[in-house]
């Protein structure tokens, strides 16, 4: 390394500042210093920084033809559509817990996009979805409930009395004409 007239070893400064030495030092060394903070302004040239790299890919993030905005009506069938693509797998697995937390994921969208609903109307898949959950609670029997486990037994009669208000207070008239389609 270098060193210093008090007699410290110097060491390189960061890449970020491209120094290696001091500029106290001897003039011996003064040529051996310049050609070394050469090499490393060179070799911190070469390299890129992580937030190079960042504004690198949000340059080509910007451009128009790659970019898309999606609309509000979109934006909520999307949100729907995960919530119900996850809601079928539970229904299919008869998997309560999983089910009464998607159910509330379910609301919390529906809340959400309220405005949007309001405007477009219910997507029918979500109709569908409703149907299908009040179907699978109402062919649980009380056999099958005994056979449950305390975890999916209590999650099972939560989400029987949650997903029974929830359509008796917004849904009953609607699921009764989607299921008469």
């Amino acid at each position: 390394g270098l060193r210093s007239k008090c007699g410290r070893i110097l060491i390189k400064m960061s890449k970020f500042f491209g120094a290696v030495g001091d500029s106290s030092s001897s003039d011996d060394d003064s040529s051996e210093e310049s050609d070394a903070q050469e090499e490393v302004k060179e070799e911190v040239k070469g390299k890129q920084t992580k937030q190079d790299k960042v504004l690198i890919s949000d340059e080509e993030s910007s451009d128009p033809e790659d970019r898309k905005i999606l609309g509000p009506q979109v934006k909520m069938r999307q949100a729907l559509r995960k919530v119900t693509k996850d809601m079928h797998s539970h229904i299919d697995n008869k998997d309560f817990a999983g089910l009464h937390q998607d159910f509330n994921d379910l609301v919390k969208e529906l809340t959400r996009n309220s405005e949007v609903i309001a405007e477009h109307g219910e997507p029918n898949f979500l109709l569908k979805l409703l149907m299908k959950s009040e179907d699978l609670i109402n062919s649980v029997k009380g056999s099958d409930e005994k056979n449950m486990s305390k975890h999916h037994k209590k999650n099972f009669g939560t989400l029987k009395n949650k997903l029974k208000k929830f359509i008796k207070t917004d849904y009953e008239d609607k699921l009764a004409a989607y299921r008469k389609d």
